[in-house]
């Protein structure tokens, strides 16, 4: 009787990942901006109109350095520009840009 051979499965190679692209800027006139709430005191993030709209909420951060952390991460994916706005000191109601 012959002999009964098992095949090995082959391996398969690596999945190669592919290099992170940044988007492109987009150009509908929207950007990110990150101001705190007089209100409640929490930060908010909205998505923003360059012309007229007051923007939507996207989210809302206890603290400063978690909406800068929060919406560059989402300026980077969506190549949106982002405006974080000052609430205490000489700069109060001045804005930086991110991009």
């Amino acid at each position: 009787m012959a002999k009964k051979v098992e095949k090995k499965p082959a391996k398969k190679a690596p999945a190669k990942k592919a290099p992170v692209k940044k988007a492109a800027p987009k150009s509908d006139g929207k950007f990110y901006s990150v101001s705190k709430n007089a209100e409640s005191g929490k930060w908010e993030v909205k998505l923003a109109q360059t012309k007229g709209a007051a923007g939507k909420v996207i989210a809302k951060l206890k603290t400063k350095p978690e909406a800068e952390e929060y919406v560059a991460k989402l300026s980077a994916n969506s190549g949106r520009k982002a405006v974080i706005h000052n609430s205490k000191g000489a700069a109060k109601g001045r804005a930086k840009s991110l991009k």
